[in-house]
């Protein structure tokens, strides 16, 4: 996969589990951007999809979220991408 395609499908992840986790929630775009330490207009972008994380921004949104960072980069109702190497070491993921 080319750099860009990659950056552009993290971008989708990021904003639909973003959106998914929220709602599952039911957190306000407002309360995550202020556990998170964002601007509520950034975390509307970020569920747009129309602007990239940093890894600081996924780190502040997934502690906002109480997740782990893997669930916000995760493909949307697919498996954590690092859980079959966990299972493989004797740990849950």
């Amino acid at each position: 996969m080319r750099i860009e395609a990659a950056v552009v499908d993290l971008r989708r992840r990021v904003a639909a589990n973003l959106r998914r986790i929220r709602a599952k929630l039911k957190l306000t775009q407002e309360q995550v951007a202020e556990r998170a330490g964002l601007a509520t207009r950034h975390v509307q972008k970020l569920e747009a999809g129309a602007v990239n994380a940093t890894f600081k921004t996924v780190a502040a949104l997934a502690r906002a979220l109480g997740v782990d960072v893997s669930e916000l980069c995760r493909r949307p109702g697919g498996k954590n991408p690092n859980a079959a190497e966990t299972h493989r070491q004797g740990r849950k993921a």
